[in-house]
């Protein structure tokens, strides 16, 4: 009998690369300072969670709202939503040739303006 693999599995796979960055917009304007981001992600065993690592963050005030260099998240059942552990609830849409993650900073009063809102990064392998 063929063993089905799940969804999750099946998404563990494809986030587990190392992903560069292909375009971001910010409230669905596009961002130039995040050149050179760069992303990957490692999945616990259990595929409950894991943690990332990211390099390239910009050094304007507030760019490490969007990304810090390293976190843990945990993950809904099947991988496309993963809740980092700054509270940053990422929506992952993952294939072979992309990866897109949108997600929401929220304005929490005394932020740094010009890093909240709803993000969109689109990374390619």
């Amino acid at each position: 009998e063929l063993y089905e693999r799940s969804a999750a599995e099946e998404n563990k796979e494809l986030l587990e690369r190392n992903w560069k960055l292909s375009s971001v917009t910010n409230g669905g304007n596009p961002r130039d300072e995040w050149t050179g981001f760069t992303l990957s992600f490692s999945i616990d065993s259990d595929l409950k969670g894991g943690s990332y690592t990211a390099s390239g963050i910009p050094s304007d005030d507030g760019a490490d709202l969007v990304w810090s260099t390293s976190g843990t998240f945990t993950a809904s059942s099947d991988l496309t939503t993963l809740t980092r552990n700054d509270g940053v609830v990422m929506t992952l849409v993952a294939s072979e040739t992309a990866l897109n993650i949108s997600f929401n900073i929220n304005d929490s009063g005394g932020r740094i303006a010009g890093f909240t809102g709803s993000w969109v990064f689109s990374m390619i392998p």
